[in-house]
């Protein structure tokens, strides 16, 4: 893996007032003379915040890290297809999804990590779930949930495939198990016997199978210097107003060190602040999109900066559906879909806007160990799917064809960006470096956002 350094910051906006020139004027943009008060009143909860400009994570040698992009370097970004042939690049035909091809490809979805887990768990063929025996047996499925309410130890399913067990679905005793962890949507191997009272007490259990990384080679240049990233998630307001004063102040950051790349995952303009909700607005929800498109293009002109737009359900301005197509936005600004995997010289960047680590945290069962985050955050790399909850909240409209052609990961990635209300980190799981960034505005206040450095691998590293 490549040497990634990695730090989270507070917007600084300390010069603002002290300044002229390109840092008024892109807050000047913000706020033309048409928005009603309401809309364009500062918070001044966001201007007294504490611990503007802080470190408040890092991982790596981030103490050693230049910071500094090299202007002369230019680094390859290209969007590779997930779990189709190609990426998802336009908008799709949603709510037209039939039920019998959603349950086709969830039951592929089965079938395709089952033969994979075959080789860890050493059989050659699973055991049909109507078989009652007495000696142990390796079953195979999907876990659901016997009633309408949140999964517990008590209400869990296993559903197999049509295949192997014709969609039935058995009642499990997880009592002997020392420790799980289960959501519904989950595929599993149990190791267990099926009782003659229909029930399948569990003695083991294996919750996936990690993909092997990518074979691309790494093609980053210790001449040129590392690749410089910037990681920021939406809201980039505050609920307060739609001033975009956090947006303002990172955009000033980006203006004084221009990164190699800025990645902007939404919302951008989140259908739930209180200002959309209640139609507050004197412009139209386009207008505001567009003015903060502008302003970011406008003010990293002729920086050197590539900018990378995810959209997420969230946006008013976007279909609310997931997987979410791109953005259709003119100039040099490159627009990617939700979820999206990314080539960046060689290193492989899984990235999604979407908080299935807070859906995850919502609906998942668990008797393990205190490291919450680290469990949520393994679960998509088991399941090798950047939403594998099912079904998922009622805020948000999955479509289980496109989610299987457009969400699922081809390789184990060497970044995995993973924005959520729970709390910012960084890790390193399943040979993994995992970002939570956290969100540009929380509230009433500012939040994080976070600073990559990638190098090229040592020698020693593969």
């Amino acid at each position: 893996l490549p040497q990634t350094n990695k730090r989270q910051l507070t917007p600084d906006n300390r010069g603002t007032k002290r300044h002229v020139g390109p840092i008024r004027s892109i807050s000047a943009q913000f706020s033309p003379a048409t928005l009603s008060p309401s809309v364009a009143t500062p918070s001044q909860k966001y201007s007294s915040r504490a611990n503007v400009g802080g470190i408040v994570a890092s991982y790596g040698d981030a103490d050693n890290a230049s910071w500094k992009a090299n202007p002369n370097f230019s680094p390859k970004v290209k969007l590779l297809a997930m779990g189709g042939e190609e990426s998802l690049n336009q908008t799709y035909k949603y709510m037209f999804e039939k039920l019998g091809d959603a349950a086709e490809a969830l039951d592929d979805a089965i079938v395709v990590l089952a033969e994979q887990m075959k080789e860890t768990l050493g059989v050659e063929e699973y055991s049909e779930f109507k078989t009652v025996s007495n000696e142990s047996e390796w079953v195979v499925g999907r876990i659901c949930c016997d009633s309408v309410g949140r999964l517990n130890a008590a209400s869990v399913l296993l559903e197999g495939s049509r295949e192997a067990s014709s969609g039935e679905t058995v009642p499990v005793d997880l009592s002997r198990l020392t420790e799980y962890s289960l959501f519904p949507g989950q595929i599993v191997s149990i190791k267990g016997v099926h009782t003659t009272s229909n029930k399948l007490i569990a003695q083991e259990l294996v919750l996936g199978k990690v993909l092997p990384p990518s074979t691309s080679p790494i093609t980053i240049n210790s001449t040129m210097g590392p690749v410089q990233i910037v990681v920021a998630c939406g809201p980039f307001t505050t609920t307060e107003n739609l001033l975009y004063e956090p947006l303002t102040d990172l955009l000033t950051v980006m203006h004084k060190n221009p990164p190699h790349l800025l990645i902007l995952l939404g919302p951008f303009l989140d259908a739930a602040h209180p200002l959309v909700a209640n139609n507050e607005l004197g412009e139209t929800h386009d207008a505001v999109f567009n003015r903060c498109i502008r302003i970011i293009t406008t003010t990293l002109e002729n920086s050197g900066t590539q900018v990378i737009l995810v959209p997420s359900c969230r946006d008013i301005c976007t279909p609310m559906v997931y997987p979410t197509p791109p953005f259709t936005v003119g100039g040099n600004i490159m627009c990617v879909s939700d979820p999206a995997l990314l080539d960046i010289e060689g290193v492989v960047v899984a990235l999604t806007a979407t908080d299935i680590l807070l859906h995850l945290g919502k609906e998942e069962v668990s008797f393990q160990g205190s490291d919450r985050l680290g469990r949520l955050t393994r679960h998509l790399l088991w399941q090798q799917s950047l939403y594998p909850l099912y079904p998922g909240p009622e805020d948000i409209c999955v479509d289980q064809e496109q989610a299987e052609t457009h969400g699922r990961l081809p390789c184990n990635p060497h970044v995995l960006i993973l924005p959520s209300d729970l709390r910012y980190f960084i890790r390193d799981l399943e040979n993994c470096v995992v970002v939570n960034p956290e969100r540009l505005a929380k509230g009433l206040v500012g939040g994080t956002y976070a600073q990559l450095e990638l190098h090229p691998p040592s020698k020693d590293e593969k």
